[in-house]
């Protein structure tokens, strides 16, 4: 076996283990940020990489503006660091150096530079890279699901999913039990309901591209085609029941968006085949109406169905459940104490990384009656400190570390890829147009997680951003996406 197919190869495992987190992986207590099996197997496949172009001395960089635009933000925060210098030498927090952890998150942002360099040049050497990676992505997805339904049985009391979870559950997300550590929600195969709501976010439109491969293939066309819409249809059953409710308001934008932008397709399906189509919407109506009520009357647990989902509902449009929704207060606390670092910082930021490290001091007074917040903050000589992460996101905190100049390059990389979808699109041949629709997607999907992400060193970012490169340089070469 080549260097090159131990790189692919060591890529394709890491993004199936973005759909499982395996509690007791030795790595994880020493990767620290990057600390999950996808990025150590990136990890690993850009050492064998490097070797490689040490040895032929040749490496493929992205030939397009978005790529110059994030250079650009990874070159500010650098230079914004080092005219905040002074300043963060002068601060410690909770006998931290403001300078060390600048330092220590500047590091890991090249790493994941270098990461993605390796992804891009993986994505643009390998023949049908995007069928395998559609493959395998499914493949994990139905796992995934496999597993939050194993999960659901075991919360109505179905003795063999008790056994099975008992059995397997040590060995995946935290290794702890649902119904204790998470009420009665669906985690999957990952370390939380939120973590597996945000995978549901981030494969919805790679579920599209799988999709659209199985229209044009020519086995098995009609097969492929229904295993998509089962998935889809199992997706939005699990996705209810993690309660999540950033990531179900995030995925029914998704959904909304993707009929504004696939909205010819699905008229012309729905023309050709009305009584097909009218037949599919009626059954999968009266499926949906029927399964709670019949869940509801063998639920074996402590809270009802109609309970929790009335508490996520009121979380989210209830002044009051809004108000008395711990998760509620902690995230938007956190966003809070974001914009009143960036208020007391509003050109350049307080330093890449170091928020977290002002977040308890600037933490606004009524968000910590939350009881994430209580445990989260600790006080000495009268100063609050955080030993664990207060919980914000990605814009708010990316805002009160670099400033308007930091924020304004990154809205301006996404807003890019965006406006240069848009530009493309009447240039390129019909299945090309759908390519550039899904990319599109995952365009809004970045953006979306984007306040619900706590950091960019996330797989979302991570791999959307290559994939972005590849596919804009391979239309721009006129090569074929597979």
């Amino acid at each position: 076996m080549t260097v090159n197919k131990i790189s692919q190869k060591l890529f394709l495992i890491g993004i199936f283990f973005i759909a499982i987190t395996i509690a007791n992986f030795p790595m994880r207590s020493v990767m620290v940020v990057l600390s999950d099996e996808f990025s150590t197997c990136i990890l690993l496949g850009m050492f064998v990489f490097l070797c490689q172009v040490i040895h032929r001395k040749k490496m493929l960089l992205p030939y397009n503006a978005s790529f110059d635009l994030f250079l650009k933000f990874v070159i500010y925060c650098l230079l914004s660091g080092i005219l905040l210098i002074p300043q963060m030498a002068a601060k410690t927090y909770n006998h931290q150096l403001v300078l060390q952890k600048f330092v220590y998150y500047y590091i890991f942002l090249l790493i994941m530079c270098m990461m993605m360099i390796f992804i891009y040049n993986i994505l643009h050497t390998t023949p049908e890279i995007y069928k395998k990676i559609t493959h395998v992505f499914m493949f994990g997805l139905v796992l995934q699901l496999v597993y939050a339904c194993i999960q659901f049985l075991k919360q109505i009391g179905n003795t063999q999913a008790i056994n099975f979870i008992a059995l397997t559950g040590p060995y995946f997300g935290r290794g702890i039990d649902s119904m204790s550590a998470y009420w009665l929600k669906l985690y999957g195969l990952t370390e939380e309901p939120s973590g597996l709501a945000n995978y549901m976010v981030f494969i919805f439109p790679w579920l599209l591209f799988a999709f659209l491969q199985a229209s044009h293939s020519e086995h098995h066309k009609r097969i492929k085609q229904g295993s998509c819409f089962l998935i889809f249809f199992v997706m939005i059953f699990v996705l209810f029941f993690t309660f999540s409710r950033t990531a179900m308001l995030s995925f029914f934008l998704m959904l909304f968006i993707s009929a504004l932008i696939f909205h010819s397709q699905i008229m012309h399906a729905f023309i050709r085949k009305k009584i097909q189509v009218c037949i599919s919407v009626v059954a999968v109506v009266s499926i949906l109406s029927i399964i709670p009520s019949y869940i509801s009357s063998i639920w074996d647990a402590p809270v009802s169905i109609d309970s929790m989902v009335e508490m996520t509902v009121n979380s989210i449009f209830s002044e009051e459940g809004r108000q008395s929704s711990d998760s509620n207060i902690t995230r938007i606390g956190g966003m809070a104490a974001s914009v009143r670092i960036w208020e007391d910082n509003p050109i350049i930021g307080c330093g890449f990384g170091t928020s977290r490290l002002y977040m308890a001091e600037y933490y606004p007074d009524w968000a910590k009656n939350s009881s994430e917040v209580v445990d989260g903050l600790t006080v000495v000589d009268n100063i609050s400190y955080s030993y664990r992460e207060l919980t914000s996101a990605v814009l708010p905190r990316l805002l009160a570390e670099n400033g308007a100049l930091g924020m304004m390059i990154w809205l301006l990389l996404w807003g890019y890829m965006m406006v240069h979808c848009y530009k493309i699109y009447p240039m390129v041949d019909p299945y090309k147009q759908d390519i550039l629709k899904i990319i599109f997607l995952m365009i809004v999907a970045g953006f979306i997680l984007s306040f619900n992400l706590n950091y960019i060193f996330s797989y979302e970012y991570l791999l959307f951003l290559p994939i972005y490169w590849d596919m804009m340089d391979k239309l721009a070469d006129k090569k074929p996406i597979q």
